[in-house]
């Protein structure tokens, strides 16, 4: 199981933490800045976009922010399961 661990630490970010629960193993969320590039669909009221290493943001949509990049601060989790930026 080591093996398969270092294997999933190395295709993320090494600034991540993570954890090992039982037989499986899961990313720990690690809020901070990073940068986002935002799609042009407003899906039921958010903007939704991508970090460069393809974690899903979403936040209230702004049509200003369409096909840009912006430098986010990741806050949480939401309910639906999706990173939020402000």
């Amino acid at each position: 199981m080591q093996g398969n661990l270092n294997e999933f630490k190395r295709k993320f970010n090494p600034e991540e933490e993570y954890v090992k629960n039982s037989d499986t193993c899961q990313l720990v969320f690690s809020p901070g800045d990073t940068e986002a590039l935002w799609e042009s669909e407003n899906k039921k009221g958010y903007i939704h976009g991508f970090t460069s290493n393809y974690v899903k943001l979403r936040k209230l949509w702004n049509p200003a922010l369409v096909n840009t990049l912006e430098k986010v601060q990741l806050t949480r989790i939401d309910e639906e399961g999706f990173v939020r930026a402000d």
